[in-house]
């Protein structure tokens, strides 16, 4: 956004939003919960309720956490990567793998079927989380002002 002329005052912003949600990651996350347990109703209705899904995704979203505590403590500190770089990959291979092993171990379905209801779950809660964080931050940064060019 320096590159492009963006005044100071917006660069300030952009700044104080990355470390909000970086501080605040777990309660936005618990904020989107809902969201993400009702598309995982939608696309598990017959075996699951929607306290059954909120509770699945809680589990899986804790599996995440644990994985994202390693990965930090493994690549970041031993390696050497830089903090703040995207864990949306590891979050993905998580939601995916776990989706796709209780969909098959304790929801009865197919292999194929199985992964499939994980990816639409994956995907969605994606687009979710991304769509929000793209309001957030141009509302916060922009005042809902988006760019033109």
């Amino acid at each position: 956004m320096q590159a492009h002329g963006a005044p100071a005052f917006v660069l300030a912003r952009v700044g104080t939003y990355f470390e909000a949600v970086g501080k605040f990651f777990n309660v936005w996350w618990l904020a989107l919960m809902p969201l993400h347990a009702l598309v995982a109703w939608a696309v598990y209705r017959r075996r699951l309720n929607y306290a059954e899904s909120f509770f699945t995704l809680v589990v899986v979203g804790s599996a995440f956490q644990v994985y994202l505590i390693l990965a930090l403590v493994s690549v970041f500190l031993v390696i050497g990567l830089e903090p703040g770089s995207s864990t949306a990959l590891l979050q993905a291979l998580v939601y995916v793998a776990y989706l796709t092993l209780i969909g098959r171990g304790a929801l009865g379905l197919s292999w194929p079927r199985a992964l499939g209801s994980a990816l639409i779950v994956s995907l969605a809660a994606a687009v979710i989380n991304y769509g929000l964080n793209w309001l957030a931050f141009w509302g916060y940064v922009m005042h809902f002002r988006v760019p033109r060019g």
